[in-house]
């Protein structure tokens, strides 16, 4: 009975040390999935406030793009600036009657901020860290390509963000097809030819029309290098032209893409008239290059050869294309013949812009401390487009977002 007895309280307690256990474990596993649980709802709380503060970005750059560009303007990349460029990305706009080499900013977050115009410039930018990175070596080849800009703090909060505008209109449009384009003088459509870098978009192709945003050619051509022709190809830009109408696919001559270039002489081959003297898809592209190397190169009278052209006529009035055709002893055509050609595919300003923005989100703890890495960041990217409609703040007419996107690591 006495044996009984103890194996009974023997039973019992290994029973309750084995519940006791069981309980422990349980509070142990809830606590476990709380603390997940709630560091998973901080990060999407991080998350959401970095997304949120990229959106801030992308409104200012908007914003500052409104303000200077909804007008009649000229536009150029940095690359304008000639052979001392280091960043040749960075987007300048010049009030139609500015006769200032330099513009008043370029258009990039830290420029714009208590600092002063012009902290980033083609000479000098930040390094990364603690710069931003916005276009980097997932989308561009050569680290000149690249652009880093500087993260602004926003007031009363822990985060921050930062922006870059690029010129899509100093690019060639690809996306367009034959009765969307510019005619030449002789009624033939001017369709940039990327010849021979990208085959899908020849010419007569007629895959063109179904191009809409960027990431499209690459899909329609894969194996192409793009990378390397980021800053020479767009999809589709379109201007709003002197009578208040869109048209699409006209080329910013303030460019020196040697790729861009020579993808607009290739136009001449396929819209001359009949009769007209001939240049060949080699001869166009020999051309381009030495045309990229005149903006930048003195003349005997010491006259430096940079832009921005105010008008297409003064691109004319420079001698430049016949320059460079000298240069390349191209005899078959002159830089009239080009100019009969080409020139209503010409314009001196872009009304079709990329911008990128980051946006990032503090520990409150952490903020402030040197070196502290936020809890998480955001990027995205979009299109804004100049439109016919006049803007409600007085500036030009008005600009919308006509893509967006969000943008991971591999994007940037």
């Amino acid at each position: 009975m006495k044996q009984s007895l103890r194996n009974s309280r023997g039973f019992a307690l290994v029973l309750v040390l084995s519940l006791l256990s069981i309980l422990v474990f349980l509070t142990y596993a809830i606590s476990s999935v709380s603390k997940v649980a709630g560091e998973v709802s901080a990060a999407s709380v991080y998350q959401k406030q970095a997304r949120q503060n990229a959106l801030i970005g992308l409104s200012v750059a908007i914003e500052k793009l409104q303000s200077a560009a909804g007008r009649n303007v000229v536009t150029a990349s940095a690359s304008i600036r000639g052979l001392s460029v280091k960043f040749p990305s960075l987007l300048g706009i010049w009030d139609s009657g500015d006769t200032n080499a330099l513009p008043p900013n370029w258009m990039v977050s830290g420029n714009f901020e208590t600092k002063g115009a012009n902290q980033i410039t083609y000479l000098a930018m930040p390094s990364d860290p603690p710069g931003i990175t916005l276009v980097g070596s997932k989308t561009v080849t050569a680290a000149s390509d690249k652009v880093i800009v500087s993260r602004v703090q926003i007031t009363d909060t822990d985060g921050g963000y930062a922006f870059w505008v690029g010129d899509e209109g100093s690019k060639v449009s690809l996306g367009f097809d034959a009765s969307e384009v510019p005619l030449s003088t002789n009624g033939s459509p001017l369709l940039p030819d990327p010849r021979g870098e990208i085959s899908t978009f020849l010419y007569s192709s007629t895959i063109r029309s179904r191009v809409l945003v960027w990431d499209q050619i690459k899909e329609i051509s894969p194996g192409a290098s793009l990378k390397s022709r980021f800053h020479a190809y767009a999809a589709k830009c379109f201007w709003v032209d002197g009578s208040g109408n869109m048209q699409a696919g006209l080329f910013n001559i303030n460019t020196t893409e040697e790729d861009a270039w020579a993808a607009v002489l290739r136009c001449y081959e396929a819209a001359r008239a009949t009769g007209q003297p001939v240049l060949s898809s080699e001869n166009a592209a020999d051309l381009a290059g030495s045309l990229v190397g005149n903006f930048s190169r003195s003349t005997g009278s010491a006259k430096v050869r940079y832009g921005p052209f105010r008008t297409v006529d003064a691109f004319w009035d420079s001698n430049i294309m016949q320059d460079s055709l000298d240069e390349e002893e191209i005899t078959t055509v002159t830089q009239d013949d080009i100019r009969i050609v080409l020139t209503p595919l010409l314009a001196v300003r872009s009304d079709t812009f990329r911008i990128r923005a980051y946006g990032d989100a503090m520990n409150p703890a952490d903020a402030g401390l040197a070196g502290a890495t936020p809890e998480s960041v955001a990027y995205c990217e979009a299109i804004v487009q100049r439109t016919t409609e006049d803007d409600p703040g007085g500036n030009g007419k008005k600009f919308v977002i006509t893509y967006f996107r969000w943008l991971g690591p591999d994007d940037i």
